[in-house]
């Protein structure tokens, strides 16, 4: 992929790209073009920002390589991060979680498929381990755990982020949710699994 060259250089200092759908192929992976392409923008002083709904050690894994040159914006935006360090966060209310916690619960006690994603700086969470859902969240959050309570388990990190997530199938029953819950997060059940 060639470069474009400018009679003069455009004032452009950080450029930020969605990966799932954009950056990546197919097979979940970056393209080969992409690499050359960031090291001469990096040249040229443009920061590039991979802008997604990953988990940030989700973000780091992909980017490994050069991972220092980058800044991150993490889950839809609510924590963003560069050389390690923490430029911002936004957290949702406990209440938001709890209400969340318990749509969640009462929906697979009346039988349906559905699991949530509780994330946090150090780790998502999870307490319905399906395998088809295992494998769906896997793939979007490097560090996962586990646990028996959502709500009754301490975690040493803030919590910013839940994302209920379904089968396709469910998606024709979709319940009554509160419509912070629904809005996003179940329009991608359309698609597949979260």
């Amino acid at each position: 992929m060639a470069i474009p060259t400018f009679d003069h250089l455009p004032d452009i200092k950080l450029i930020a790209c969605d990966l799932d759908g954009t950056l990546l192929n197919e097979f979940h992976a970056i393209h080969d073009e992409f690499w050359p392409l960031v090291h001469a923008l990096h040249a040229r002083g443009i920061t590039f920002c991979p802008a997604s709904g990953r988990q940030y050690h989700n973000l780091l894994e992909c980017f490994k390589p050069i991972a220092d040159e980058l800044i991150f914006i993490a889950e839809n935006g609510a924590y963003v991060m560069q050389g390690g360090r923490e430029l911002s966060s936004e957290c949702l209310p406990t209440e938001a979680v709890r209400e969340l916690a318990g749509v969640t619960r009462a929906l697979l006690a009346g039988g349906a498929e559905v699991g949530t994603v509780l994330c946090g700086k150090r780790s998502a969470y999870i307490e319905w381990d399906h395998p088809a859902f295992m494998a769906e969240v896997g793939k979007y959050y490097q560090r996962l755990r586990k646990v028996d309570d959502l709500m009754g388990w301490r975690m040493n990190s803030s919590r910013w982020r839940c994302t209920p997530s379904t089968p396709r199938s469910a998606w024709r029953r979709r319940p009554s949710c509160p419509s912070a819950i629904a809005s996003r997060s179940w329009s991608r059940a359309s698609t597949g699994w979260m």
